[in-house]
């Protein structure tokens, strides 16, 4: 299996792990706004209740804190990759939260016309590098 191959199947498992607890925000957030939006007073809040926020929000403090807690994220570890430095070395703690805050960016509506720009750096860069990782100096390799 190509590591583009296996970077894709990673994301496309590390996305399940935030798209099904963020369903159930979503039908939450989706209550909230209902509500509020019947108070005239409060209908200001809704803007906090967008499906956008929530999904940024998820998919960044689920990949930032599994790779600080992990090194790896749940897709990585099944795909069988790893991201370090581009000297080879563990990613450091900034790396960890620019390159986790890029992928949330990426994983957003507003971010995903960037998912086959990132595929065609992948594919013409020989598979380790994506704009995120372009931008924080980072690899992706097999383990």
């Amino acid at each position: 299996m190509t590591l583009t191959l296996r970077r894709a199947l990673g994301f496309i498992i590390d996305s399940l792990m935030v798209w099904i607890p963020l369903s159930i925000v979503a039908v939450v957030f989706f209550i909230t706004r209902t509500i509020l939006s019947w108070i005239p007073i409060l209908n200001w809040f809704t803007f906090l209740f967008s499906l956008s926020s929530a999904t940024f929000a998820f998919f960044f403090l689920y990949d930032f804190l599994s790779m600080v807690v992990f090194n790896t994220t749940i897709g990585k570890t099944a795909m069988m990759i790893k991201v370090v430095n581009e000297d080879g070395h563990p990613l450091t703690l900034g790396q960890k939260f620019l390159r986790s805050l890029l992928r949330a960016i990426q994983f957003t509506i507003v971010g995903q016309a960037f998912w086959f720009i990132n595929l065609g750096i992948i594919v013409l860069r020989g598979e380790q590098t994506s704009i995120h990782d372009l931008i924080v100096g980072t690899r992706v390799w097999r383990k």
